[in-house]
This record gives structure tokens, sequence and C-alpha cells, in this order.
């Protein structure tokens, strides 16, 4: 009873308060894991609800991929890497690796490239990447069938290497500016379309469209039934 009287109003308080912290430090959190159950439970059962129409929007997607793969159009690609000399004559021309990438698809090379096409539209079809440092520079030729693009990237080689000699004024049997690293093979596989990933982008496509579409059925479905229930007190 002496220990009673002794403390006071506020201790007893604090004493009770640290009581209750303790005790709701211990105790489970019954109402956290219910949540996340009914979460989980809630995304399988909309999925198994509509996993028709999930299906459905999953098999018009990869049939989408694989009928745009089918039709769409081969491209081969012919690479020809070539080295730029670093001769007297250019340095007096003024002809460098940077000057001679934006002149290896100029009409004055295209146009003896011919088959049957303005420079241009040909342009298009070639990808020219120098790197230099090391004064390389690599051409890809693309074109409808294989033969045809390996014979359009040996034309514009002898065109690109003629025409790079004359305008630094050597002849070409003498003392070549380009010196060819890589040849234009004949392309084993067309470079586009790329079956399998197109297939891939198809599926998961598909999966994220059907998976969207459940939850947008679900959705509708439960905002009829909210506007059914309210119809009556209305």
């Amino acid at each position: 009873m002496v220990e009673d009287a002794r403390t006071s109003p506020e201790e007893r308080l604090h004493e009770e308060n640290t009581a209750s912290y303790a005790t709701s430090q211990f105790r489970p959190h019954e109402s956290d894991a219910p949540d996340d159950a009914i979460d989980l439970v809630a995304v399988i059962q909309t999925l198994t609800k509509w996993r028709k129409i999930s299906l459905v929007v999953f098999a018009v997607a990869l049939a989408t991929a694989l009928v745009a793969t089918i039709i769409a159009p081969r491209r081969y690609e012919a690479v020809i890497t070539v080295f730029i000399r670093d001769l007297p004559q250019a340095r007096v021309a003024g002809v460098t690796p940077q000057t001679l990438a934006p002149f290896a698809v100029s009409d004055r090379v295209l146009l003896a490239v011919g088959d049957d096409t303005e420079p241009a539209d040909l342009r298009s079809s070639f990808n020219v990447k120098l790197d230099a440092a090391s004064r390389v520079l690599t051409v890809t030729v693309s074109a409808p069938t294989a033969s045809q693009a390996q014979d359009r990237a040996k034309r514009w080689l002898e065109s690109f290497t003629a025409e790079a000699c004359q305008m630094i004024g050597v002849e070409q049997s003498d003392t070549p500016l380009v010196e060819v690293f890589q040849g234009p093979s004949l392309p084993a596989h067309p470079a586009s379309p790329r079956p399998a990933l197109n297939l891939a982008v198809g599926t998961l496509l598909g999966i994220f469209a059907g998976v969207a579409a459940a939850f947008i059925l679900e959705s509708l479905e439960q905002a009829r039934e909210r506007g059914r229930l309210a119809l009556p007190h209305s």
C-alpha cells in the first residue's frame, strides 16, 4: 500500500501504456495475412472465370505474330569491311575516312551500282558504319534475295574503290586507297523477319493481353452488378 501511495498517476499511466505497447508488439497481426491471401485468391478466381476469353485473346495475338512472320517480305544482308589507307595523295586532297563514309552512299558511287534503281531509292538499302580510329568502314547491303544482295554489294565495292581512287588522283592498280578485309559473301539466312523473335514477342503480348482482358471484363461485370443493386433504391 505504501508503494501504491508513492506512485504518481503519471507513472501509473506510463506503466499501463508501456505494457499495452509490449503486448501489441507480440500480438500477431491477424489482419495482414488474410488481405494478401484474399487478393491472390481473387486474381486466381478472375483468371479462372474468364479463362476462355483470355485463351482466345492469347491465341489471336500469337496467330497475328505468326501470320506477320509468314507474309513479311524477306530481306537478306551482305556485309563488306574495308580498310582505308593513309595515303599522301589522300591527305593532300583532304580525303579522310570521315569524308569517305558519306561518299560511300553518294549518287556518284550508287549510279554505278545500277540494278535499275534510282540512287535515292537504293540508298535506303545501304548501312554505313565507320570506325575512325582504326580507319575501318563496314557497309551492309540489303536486298530481297541473297544473290541480289551479294551482287549489289560487289558492284558497290567496285564503284566505291574506283571513285575513291579517282577522287585523289591515283591508279587503282598501283596504290589502292581501299583494302578489302571482308568481301560480300552470299547470305545463308534472311536478316528479317526473325521468326523466333516475333513468336516470343507475340507470346508475351498475348499473355499480357489475355490477363488484361480478364480483369477488364471482371471490372465491367462488377460495375453492372453495382448498378443493378442500386437501381431499386433510386
